[in-house]
C-alpha cells in the first residue's frame, strides 16, 4: 500500500500542485519506507521457513523449486511482455529499445546492478523501474539458504549481526566516495541488512526460551529503531530517502523498528486489538495477492495516467487536490487488484498448486 501511495503520487501534474500543496503531501515521500520494512519481514519468513526445513533431505530442492513456482511465472510472464510484446505496439520508443538491449540483466535477476552501472534510474523502465527490489530479493534468495544450512543457531545470530554492521559501514563508505544516493539504494551488499535483521528476529524467535524470552528484546529493537529514525529524520530536516542521514543510518533504523515491531506483534495475545485487526479479511485478501499488486501496479498506473488521461482529467475537474489525489490512489488500487485477482487465478495459483511435489 506504501508503494502505491507514494507512486500513484509521482504520477501527480506537477502543474496542479501549489507550494500548499507540495507541503501538505510531504509525508507520502515516506513512502519508501514500504519496501524496506517489506525486506525485513521478507527476511523474517524466509529465515524461519530455512531454518525449520534444515534437517530436510530435501532442504535446497525444496525450497528453491518452491520460491521459483512462486516468483517467476508472473515475473517472466511481465518480462515477456514488455521485451517481446509492448516493442510491437511502441516500436519508435528509443528509450526503451535501449532497455531492450540491456534486458539480460532482467532474466538473470541482476537488474539492480544495471542502475548501480549507469548511477541512476534506467531510461524507459516506467512500467520495471521497481524490479530493482525483485533483484535484491532473487540474489538473498540464492545466497542465505546456504549460510542457514552450514551455521548453527549461535552462528546465524552473529553472522546476521555481522551482514548488519557491515551493510551500513557500506552504506557510510559509499556516500563517502560520492556514490550516487540512488545506486546505494538499490545495491544488494548496502541493503540485506534490512533482511538480515528480519533473519535476526526469526533466529531470535527459535530460540531456547521462544518467544516469550524475546519480549523485552523486540520492545527495545522498537523503541531504539524509532527513535534513531526519527533523530535522523530531523536531524537532515527531511525524512526523504535521498539524503545522507536517510541513505546511510536511515535504512538501518527502520529495519530495526521493522524487527521490533515483528517480534512484539507475535507477542501480542491472538486476541488483543493489533493482532485482530492484521487478521482482518480485506488485509488478508491484499496479503495474498500483494506480490502481483506490487509487480503489476506501474503498469495500472501507466494505464491510467498516459493512455486513458485519468490522472490528468481527474485534477482538472476535482477543485480539492487531495481528493483528487485519493481519487487517483483508489482508481490504481481498483485496477491494480483486479489484475492482479485474475493473475492469481490464471497464472499464480496453478503454478502455486504444483508446491505439493516440492515437499520442505
Amino acid at each position: 500500500m506504501l508503494v502505491l501511495l507514494g507512486h500513484s503520487f509521482s504520477h501527480m501534474p506537477a502543474e496542479a500542485l501549489s507550494g500548499a500543496d507540495h507541503l501538505l503531501l510531504e509525508p507520502l515521500h515516506l513512502c519508501w519506507l514500504g519496501v524496506e520494512i517489506f525486506f525485513v519481514l521478507s527476511g523474517f519468513l524466509i529465515t524461519g521457513i530455512l531454518l525449520d526445513s534444515r534437517d530436510s533431505p530435501q532442504f535446497f530442492r525444496g525450497f528453491f523449486a518452491r520460491r521459483a513456482l512462486r516468483i517467476f511465472p508472473l515475473y517472466y510472464g511481465v518480462l515477456i511482455l514488455f521485451f517481446f510484446v509492448r516493442p510491437l505496439l511502441r516500436p519508435n520508443d528509443a528509450q526503451e529499445a535501449w532497455l531492450t538491449t540491456q534486458q539480460g540483466w532482467y532474466w538473470l535477476c541482476v537488474q539492480n546492478w544495471l542502475s548501480v552501472r549507469i548511477g541512476g534510474t534506467i531510461p524507459g523502465s516506467n512500467l520495471i523501474s521497481h524490479f530493482w527490489s525483485l533483484g535484491v530479493e532473487e540474489q538473498f534468495y540464492f545466497l542465505w539458504p546456504c549460510l542457514v544450512y552450514i551455521t548453527s543457531r549461535r552462528g546465524m545470530l552473529a553472522a546476521c549481526v555481522c551482514v548488519i554492521a557491515g551493510a551500513l559501514g557500506l552504506r557510510i563508505l559509499l556516500h563517502a566516495c560520492g556514490t550516487p544516493a540512488e545506486s546505494i539504494y538499490v545495491m544488494t551488499p548496502a541493503r540485506i541488512d534490512s533482511l538480515a535483521w528480519g533473519g535476526f528476529a526469526a533466529v531470535l524467535a527459535r530460540g531456547p526460551a521462544g518467544l516469550a524470552g524475546m519480549r523485552r528484546c523486540g520492545q527495545w529493537l522498537l523503541i531504539l529503531g524509532s527513535g534513531a529514525f526519527l533523530a535522523l529524520g530531523l536531524a537532515g530536516m527531511t525524512f526523504r530517502f535521498k539524503t545522507p542521514w536517510m541513505v546511510t543510518g536511515g535504512h538501518s533504523a527502520v529495519a530495526m523498528a521493522a524487527a521490533g515491531f515483528i517480534l512484539v506483534v507475535l507477542l501480542m495475545a491472538p486476541s488483543s486489538r493489533l493482532p485482530s485487526t492484521l487478521r482482518t479479511g480485506s488485509l488478508l485478501f491484499l496479503g495474498k495477492h500483494s506480490y502481483a499488486m506490487y509487480v503489476l501496479h506501474n503498469g495500472a498506473l501507466s494505464i491510467l495516467a498516459h493512455h486513458l488521461h485519468f490522472t490528468e482529467r481527474v485534477f482538472r475537474h476535482v477543485p480539492s487536490t487531495g481528493i483528487a489525489y485519493a481519487s487517483t490512489f483508489l482508481g490504481v488500487l481498483l485496477v491494480t487488484t483486479l489484475v492482479s485477482y485474475l493473475s492469481w487465478k490464471c497464472l499464480e495459483e496453478p503454478f502455486m498448486n504444483l508446491k505439493r511435489y516440492f515437499p520442505r
